[in-house]
C-alpha cells in the first residue's frame, strides 16, 4: 500500500489525487467507505467505484480513460476568453467602486 502515498505525492491531477486518496483512506487507514464519501464530500458510489476500480486495476484504473466522440472545439479560445471577461469585470468593478467613492 506505500505505492498509493508514493503515488499520490508524485500525482499532479487534483482529480486523481482526490481518488488516490479516497482509496488510501479506505484501504490503508480502515475508514468505511461511508467515512470516506463523508470527508472528501463525494458519493458513497463514486468512493465504492473508485475503490472497485482500484481493486481490479490497480493506480491505472484511477486514471481517466480516453472517451469517445468528437474533441471539444477551441476550448483554450473559450477559456481564455472566460478569464480575460473575468478579469475586465473585476477591472470594471474596481473603477465603479473608486466613482462612487468620489461622488457619493
Amino acid at each position: 500500500m506505500e505505492d498509493l502515498v508514493q503515488a499520490y505525492e508524485e500525482e499532479k491531477d487534483a482529480r486523481i489525487k482526490e481518488r488516490i486518496l479516497a482509496v488510501k483512506l479506505h484501504l490503508v487507514d480502515g475508514k468505511s467507505e461511508k467515512e470516506v464519501s463523508k470527508m472528501l464530500n463525494k458519493g458513497y458510489s463514486t468512493i465504492k467505484l473508485w475503490v472497485g476500480k482500484y481493486k481490479k486495476e490497480g493506480l491505472d484504473g484511477l486514471r481517466d480513460k480516453p472517451r469517445s466522440g468528437r474533441p471539444r472545439k477551441a476550448e483554450k479560445e473559450k477559456q481564455m476568453g472566460v478569464f480575460l471577461c473575468s478579469h475586465l469585470i473585476r477591472e470594471l468593478n474596481a473603477k465603479l467602486l473608486e466613482w462612487r467613492k468620489n461622488y457619493f
